[in-house]
């Protein structure tokens, strides 16, 4: 998808089709299910509300209407779409515009017909944070390949994009500039659920049946605990002088 496409999707109402397969007397039979969706950015908006952001013909796919974790989520990637989305605008000389739609819509006409990392990370994170078709994979305990934070990793195994909700990173499968590829990611959310990094030790067994630290992710488990710290330590300095 070009970067006009995903803009496209995060700003206008879109609609999608699937194949359902039903009994009809006794009969599996196919049919076109059609799905009428809110605009990206306005099932942000309903996530923030716990409104859904489908027809009401189509309301029992909608968005999460009362986790407080999806609410805080949406509420993040909108602040972070309009902050990124004005430093791309000055960049690409897309002109000075209020409304984050009509902003949008100048980017696209400036960038819309190549491929725009920025743009597309901004349009996987609202198909995952509003959780379009599916929920993503939450891996619990690993942490972001990028600014280290635990438990942001959102993963759509069918989309084969994943995203942080903390710091933007995207991991897909396209190799195009601006990503890091899921098949890493996916060796790492293996890695660290294996070697529990979350947790203070890892414990092993030796031959002879006694529990023994793990020394193959002593290192990364230091250099993890350093990095976070460093990571918020950044954080706050931001919010103090802010």
């Amino acid at each position: 998808m070009l970067a006009a496409d995903h803009i496209r999707e995060l700003v206008r109402p879109y609609t999608t089709h699937e194949i359902v397969t039903q009994p009809v007397n006794g009969v599996d039979t196919q049919r076109v299910h059609t799905v009428h969706h809110a605009s990206l950015l306005n099932q942000l908006r309903n996530a923030t509300q716990g409104a859904t952001g489908l027809s009401d013909s189509d309301a029992s796919r909608s968005v999460p209407t009362s986790k407080p974790a999806a609410h805080l989520e949406a509420l993040d990637l909108l602040a972070r779409i309009d902050a990124q989305s004005k430093n791309l605008a000055l960049s690409v000389e897309a002109g000075d515009h209020h409304n984050l739609e009509d902003r949008l819509l100048a980017i696209s006409g400036k960038v819309g017909s190549e491929t725009h990392y920025r743009v597309r990370s901004w349009w996987a994170a609202a198909r995952l944070v509003t959780h379009h078709d599916t929920q993503p994979i939450r891996p619990h305990g690993v942490p972001c390949m990028n600014c280290w934070e635990l438990n942001t990793l959102r993963i759509r195994l069918e989309d084969e994009i994943a995203i942080c909700t903390k710091c933007g990173e995207t991991w897909d499968r396209t190799n195009e500039p601006g990503h890091g590829s899921l098949d890493n990611l996916g060796q790492h959310v293996k890695w660290c659920l294996e070697h529990e990094i979350s947790k203070a030790r890892h414990w092993e067994t030796d031959d002879e049946g006694y529990p023994i630290e793990c020394t193959d992710c002593l290192v990364f488990r230091e250099d993890f605990a350093v990095r976070r710290q460093a990571n918020r330590d950044a954080l706050d300095n931001e919010v103090h002088y802010a």
